[in-house]
């Protein structure tokens, strides 16, 4: 079985915040990290991951990972995290201005990896990952997806969304999308 990553616009929402920031979570950051852009829209989206991993060649076991995810579309970047996650650092960041020292207990989400679109500058892609105590940074030129458009048409939020799947990077991704929300970006 192939790796699969779905990605449903069930939670569908667009926001204008004027008060959030897109936030660089860098390879030595704890907690929020620097503000690299303003938020235009938000987008938390319903991911389910699905996964295989081979010990030996009769010993295999097939996962499922499922959790919420954050867009953040800002003027010139774009961040894609868990948001189980990001809601754990904000929550360690704001503690940490107020001197409250810092507590990593408590859910922060099985996706630990974060991608930036356009940083560190346009047309690169940030990928950002960690395995125990180290952090890996892998930035390379952004490459277009070649989604094909399929016949399902769903309703979403009231929206009427069109499937879209593409094979990117080993893994075949599934989107629902809108013409009514005018927005090039995703994870």
């Amino acid at each position: 079985m192939k790796k699969v990553l779905l990605m449903a616009w069930l939670a569908l929402y667009a926001c204008m915040l004027r008060a959030q920031t897109v936030n660089l979570f860098d390879e030595s950051s704890i907690g929020m990290g620097d503000s690299i852009d303003q938020v235009k829209y938000q987008v938390v989206y319903d991911a389910e991951y699905i996964y295989e991993k081979k010990y030996t060649k009769t010993d295999t076991i097939i996962g499922r990972i499922e959790e919420k995810m954050l867009l953040q579309i800002g003027n010139k970047y774009s961040a894609f995290y868990s948001y189980p996650i990001f809601q754990r650092d904000s929550t360690i960041s704001a503690n940490m201005a107020k001197g409250i020292p810092a507590n990593f207990s408590g859910n922060g989400g099985q996706i630990n990896w974060k991608i930036y679109k356009n940083y560190p500058e346009p047309g690169k892609t940030a990928y950002l990952d960690f395995f125990a105590a180290d952090r890996y940074v892998c930035i390379e030129p952004m490459e277009p997806t070649d989604w094909q458009l399929t016949d399902s048409i769903d309703s979403i939020c009231g929206y009427e969304c069109h499937q879209a799947i593409a094979k990117f990077k080993g893994r075949t991704w599934i989107a629902w999308y809108t013409e009514d929300i005018p927005i090039d970006n995703g994870p």
